[in-house]
């Protein structure tokens, strides 16, 4: 079990906790703190429960026990800081330097992975075949876009995906692989230009649907440069929050949604 898969400490205790119980039935949180040695038997159960937090003693014997490397125990301890940190300026310190070991660890999209961003379906059709009421069929996954794609298109996703390595086949159906891929954050390929045109344009036609499906809104403001490099860096760690709470969340994903962010000048310097 990788703490690099995780953005939630309590939730990778947990997670540790349930797979040492999946071998030993027996197995209980009073044992679990014994391993980690704690001195008191509810100190990680009620960690974990979000009653208490990790002391840094705490968060070494836990280094200690798991034989990370140096990158995975300087993660972990990032990733608790960020989490039990209750002012503003050290939740944003801890934020920024998550992200930094994240960026580390993660993968920068080659070349050839920019063909994954060559049309706005191909990632859609990638995070649908997760849902597990998924219909392994290319009229099934052509439908159920939104605007709805040819039969051909869904053929050409699938054959991206799987010529970039991110589906793999099981008997009848395709099984999406996870990569942690990356841009920059500014990154200036035309693939990825032209993709976030494809987006825009399906903002566009969002006006069309209920208002109840949708939210467009927009402010207008006044501000120094200064300022707007600020909120710009704001942007991007929203950005990241709302990944990282996905993520955490572990849902079991019934919809593919597009969340667009455009923030940018209307006067010259």
């Amino acid at each position: 079990m990788s703490i690099l898969d995780h953005t939630d400490f309590r939730t990778f205790l947990n997670d540790f906790y349930q797979a040492q119980k999946s071998k030993k039935e027996q197995y209980s949180y009073r044992q679990l703190s014994q391993d980690f040695g704690f001195g008191a038997s509810n100190y990680l159960y009620l960690t974990i429960q979000g009653k208490r937090n990790l002391s840094e003693d705490a968060i070494r014997k836990i280094q200690s026990h798991m034989h990370w490397s140096a990158y995975e125990k300087k993660y972990f301890e990032t990733l608790v800081q960020f989490q039990q940190a209750k002012k503003l300026s050290e939740k944003e310190k801890w934020s920024t330097e998550l992200k930094r070991l994240r960026q580390k660890g993660s993968k920068k999209i080659s070349e050839e992975k920019f063909g994954f961003f060559s049309a706005w379906y191909i990632p859609v059709i990638h995070e649908i075949l997760s849902f597990k009421n998924v219909v392994h069929n290319l009229t099934w996954l052509a439908r159920k876009l939104q605007p709805k794609i040819t039969e051909e298109e869904a053929r050409l996703a699938i054959d991206v995906l799987e010529r970039l390595g991110m589906v793999r086949k099981e008997k009848n159906s395709l099984i999406p692989v996870s990569e942690n891929l990356t841009t920059e954050d500014e990154v200036t390929s035309k693939t990825i230009y032209d993709y976030h045109k494809q987006l825009l344009n399906l903002s566009l036609g969002s006006l069309e649907l209920p208002s109840s499906e949708r939210d467009v809104s927009s402010l207008t403001l006044s501000l120094t440069p200064e300022h707007f490099q600020k909120l710009k860096s704001k942007i991007i760690r929203f950005r990241d929050e709302v990944l990282h709470e996905i993520e955490e969340k572990k849902l079991d994903p019934t919809l593919v949604a597009l969340l667009n962010i455009q923030f940018f000048p209307l006067t010259k310097k």
